[in-house]
């Protein structure tokens, strides 16, 4: 069985799901390779950059012409919505990559800008697993619902892109097979005008649990300069300005928990701008995975204020590393989080009621069981489960 992975990037959140993935059937003796348009080139011989030949002016105007030109109109409004992105690149042979013809199955992850969806459905003759990590595949050009509603000037041109999409599948000759990494994503494809033609599976992302787990909080917390005594709330993004992940309600929370806990220590990872309190102990961008689990175990909760979100890396990771998890009831985080048991999840998306559940974990810390909470994530989220499981999709495909 030969499987090749198709993803825009190389890192970020989901292109970090997708390359588990990848390594995860490696160790399961399957051959998988994983082939990017943008990221650092790989030593790996099995996670391949894409070889670009279309560029200068040529590529600049087929980008115009492909959608591009969208991003210069809206340059102004781009804050109402985390991304757009288009079902058509200049790409166009990609289907015909040597790495495609080897193949037996080709995975598709988060493809926005990468993959042409008419030439590309026209030309592959290979069946296709889809991972969805957010709402793209079965949208325009929108990537979450919130967006869409902030920007209903963009409707008309929304059906457009969608039209396109549809077009291109019905046309494609092979199966298609999608895959929803949590019940809300799974539910949101089921119900959607192109999800709702396909078979859909359910199956969580997996992580490496050699590297998320418990480790010396004294120690971390002596190398960052932060006391045993002083309760640490983290904060992970892989932008702390991204509105979705609801950094901004974080901060209009801790006036009132500041009052309540004299001790409390706010510590956040990510990029971010300048709007960033002097009080928060701001750590930047991490990519050594080993360390980033110290951070995660270091802490005596994560806080994961997304508006909307998938079935975030961010909490996984914490949970394995034994760290309980503050979050909205919203996507994959019901699936997961067990509120008194591995977490709380607050009762509305609000300051207020994301500063209530914060304070309810604060004050009942010694409630959480550690060393339980990383069992039951390693049990739930461990590479070998989810690879396993798609293993067994592949094969049920290809029978």
């Amino acid at each position: 069985m030969k499987v090749l992975h198709l993803c825009t990037f190389s890192s970020g959140g989901a292109a970090n799901a997708a390359v588990r993935l990848h390594q995860g059937l490696m160790n399961e003796n399957v051959i998988s390779n994983f082939l990017y348009l943008k990221g650092e080139p790989s030593a790996t011989e099995q996670l391949v950059i894409f070889d670009d030949y279309a560029t200068g002016l040529v590529s600049k105007i087929q980008d115009f012409f492909n959608g591009n030109w969208f991003h210069y109109r809206v340059k102004a409004n781009k804050r109402l919505f985390e991304i757009y992105s288009f079902p058509k690149s200049k790409y166009k042979d990609l289907a015909q990559h040597p790495l495609v013809n080897q193949a037996d199955i080709i995975h598709l992850h988060w493809v926005s800008n990468f993959i042409d969806y008419p030439s590309f459905f026209k030309k592959l003759d290979k069946p296709v697993v889809w991972t969805l990590h957010d709402m793209n595949p079965f949208r325009g050009g929108f990537h979450y619902e919130e967006d869409a509603k902030r920007s209903s000037y963009l409707q008309e041109y929304e059906r457009t892109l969608l039209n396109i999409k549809k077009k291109a599948l019905a046309g494609f000759k092979q199966s298609v097979t999608f895959v929803a990494p949590s019940k809300w994503l799974l539910e949101e494809s089921l119900h959607s005008e192109i999800g709702r033609t396909y078979p859909h599976y359910l199956i969580p992302y997996g992580i490496d649990v050699d590297v998320f787990h418990a480790y010396s909080q004294r120690e971390v917390r002596t190398e960052l300069g932060i006391a045993e005594h002083e309760k640490v709330l983290l904060f992970v993004s892989e932008n702390v300005d991204n509105y979705r992940k609801g950094f901004d309600l974080l901060l209009q929370a801790l006036p009132s928990l500041v009052d309540e806990f004299a001790d409390l220590k706010i510590v956040a990872i990510g990029r971010g701008s300048d709007a960033i309190p002097e009080y928060v102990k701001h750590l930047g961008m991490i990519h050594e995975q080993q360390y980033l689990a110290k951070i995660y175990a270091m802490a005596d909760a994560v806080v994961l204020p997304s508006r909307e979100d998938n079935l975030p890396n961010v909490m996984i990771e914490s949970l394995a590393c034994g760290t309980p998890v503050v979050a909205f009831s919203v996507g994959g985080m019901r699936d997961v989080i067990r509120s008194g048991i591995n977490g709380i999840l607050a009762e509305d998306v609000s300051a207020a009621g994301l500063s209530k559940a914060l304070s309810a974990l604060l004050v009942n810390l010694n409630v959480y069981d550690r060393a339980s909470i990383q069992r039951d994530a390693h049990e739930l989220f461990s590479l070998n489960v989810q690879a396993e499981r798609y293993i067994d999709l592949y094969r049920h495909i290809l029978s």
